[in-house]
């Protein structure tokens, strides 16, 4: 074994077959890398099925960037909170006014945002229009703005948008 090699300790089976075998020992002075497999905290989606675990920022970024009329939401959920489905993020695209296909011009769009925290209860959404901005920042700012302070919890994602409770369906 070289010293850069990576140890598999997920004790599946080896590519020896299912006996025992040893591990291999480190050397004093190698460097020898041992990587946990862990389960995903975050799961990133969109609606063309495209799905991402543990995304970073820029990938989130990259998510909500590419949202059109195709594919118009994007989700991040929280995988280690129960139960499950009940801890998100999401942005959801809409075209608004009339639209000429044919036309060489910008389209106007506004989102939904929503983040749930647990019950029902606990269900918000903000309508965002296309030129809704944040201290003088475009939406892209916003979308990174918002989307960091529900990922780290930051207590001031209330403030950052005008937020409503949704009413769970009777």
């Amino acid at each position: 074994m070289t010293d850069e090699e990576e140890i598999d300790c997920t004790g599946g089976e080896s590519a020896l077959g299912s006996e025992a075998v040893t591990p291999p020992v480190a050397r004093p002075g190698s460097r020898t890398t041992i990587r946990e497999v862990t389960t995903p905290t975050l799961r990133a989606s969109d609606a063309s099925g495209q799905t991402l675990d543990d995304p970073t920022d820029i990938q989130v970024h990259d998510l909500f960037a590419c949202l059109n009329a195709r594919w118009p939401f994007s989700i991040v959920a929280r995988l280690d909170r129960e139960p499950l489905g009940h801890f998100y993020f999401q942005m959801h695209l809409e075209y608004v006014g009339d639209q000429d296909p044919d036309a060489d011009e910008e389209v106007d769009v506004d989102y939904e945002v929503q983040f749930r925290d647990g019950g029902a209860d606990r269900h918000y959404r903000a309508r965002v229009l296309g030129d809704y901005t944040i201290a003088g920042k475009d939406l892209a700012y916003l979308v990174y703005t918002v989307y960091h302070a529900w990922r780290t919890e930051d207590p001031g994602l209330a403030e950052l948008l005008p937020w409503e409770l949704l009413e769970p369906h009777s």
